[in-house]
């Protein structure tokens, strides 16, 4: 049990979670910075991003902040601060006695945060979708 979860934890990890977070992490934070500008406006690309971060009469802006902050504290902070340590203390024990002592705690935490993982995404996208609508 305990050599199979690592083997698909690791493998999860590196080839399927990490790509898709750190993707979506950089999308949503891109989406502050976002410009609608056309470049007749004189500015150059470098220039646009930096002030419009600060552009909130744009329609949808502050649904879409909501989005990402909850998107990223929601999904990926609980991902990083509370599923991989858990995956990770359950991978580092040595005993199978040890493993099946501390199963129950594992499996009733990390099911408690992968509860908060998934309605965090709901939430996000919903606020993403309300944004979206406004535009």
């Amino acid at each position: 049990m305990r050599h199979a979860r690592r083997l698909i934890h690791a493998g999860v990890l590196q080839q399927i979670i990490c790509p898709q977070h750190v993707f979506t992490r950089d999308r949503i934070v891109g989406v502050g910075f976002r410009d609608d500008m056309p470049e007749r406006s004189g500015r150059t690309r470098s220039d646009r991003g930096v002030g419009s971060f600060f552009l909130w009469n744009q329609p949808g802006a502050k649904f879409a902040l909501a989005a990402s902050l909850v998107y990223l504290v929601g999904r990926i902070g609980v991902s990083a601060f509370f599923n991989v340590p858990l995956n990770d203390r359950l991978a580092s024990l040595a005993d199978a006695a040890q493993a099946v002592a501390f199963w129950p705690r594992y499996l009733a935490e990390w099911n408690l945060w992968n509860h908060v993982r998934s309605v965090s995404g709901i939430v996000s996208a919903a606020l993403f979708t309300a944004a979206l609508s406004q535009r």
